[in-house]
């Protein structure tokens, strides 16, 4: 019969290519993953497939057997304080269709009734072998209102984070994406 190309989600992680366009999306969305081989199963934090070292931590004769979204119901997002959550995925390519992207985001942000941030998750893809998590930007945000002064302030620190993690130059043309991505999520949601 034909070869066919199929993709598959599984597939697209386990690339582990800094360019996979659904790592930073999945960080975002707060995904785990189950691996499986003849030994037994294990689950894990999308965060924790990708290893410190290039590569992921998928074991000699394991496969990715399920990766899966956590449930954010209105009462599961009040029992963690949160009274909304908001999270979208952003793709910068030279083309419209067709094109692998230079930079991808995926943001989340939850908020409590005052509108203070009570997590956030800022990834991004196209920058190094993996997605980049802006943890240290996430924590900033952490306590603060959810609006223009609070986003601007966090830019700065986002810019060198993602940009040292990445060891992007300052004339690299993904760099100042970084920021306006961030900024397009404020501006587009819930801000």
């Amino acid at each position: 019969g034909p070869i066919r190309n199929q993709v598959t989600l599984g597939g697209q992680l386990n690339t582990t290519l800094g360019r996979a366009e659904l790592g930073p999306i999945l960080l975002a969305l707060g995904a785990r993953g189950r691996l499986a081989s003849a030994e037994g199963a294990r689950d894990l934090t999308l965060d924790s497939y990708y290893g410190a070292k290039e590569g992921s931590v998928l074991r000699r004769n394991e496969i990715i057997i399920r990766v899966s979204l956590p449930k954010n119901t209105s009462e599961m997002l009040r029992a963690k304080g949160c009274e909304l959550r908001c999270s979208h995925a952003y793709k910068v390519a030279s083309r419209r269709s067709f094109c692998p992207g230079l930079i991808t985001a995926g943001f989340a942000v939850e908020l409590d009734g005052e509108g203070r941030v009570t997590q956030a998750v800022l990834a991004y893809g196209g920058l190094g072998w993996r997605p980049l998590l802006a943890t240290g930007s996430a924590a900033a945000l952490k306590g603060k209102p959810w609006n223009q002064a609070t986003v601007i302030e966090v830019v700065k620190q986002l810019d060198e984070e993602v940009a040292a993690l990445a060891a992007l130059e300052a004339g690299d043309v993904r760099r100042p994406l970084v920021a306006t991505l961030f900024q397009k999520f404020f501006y587009q949601g819930i801000g």
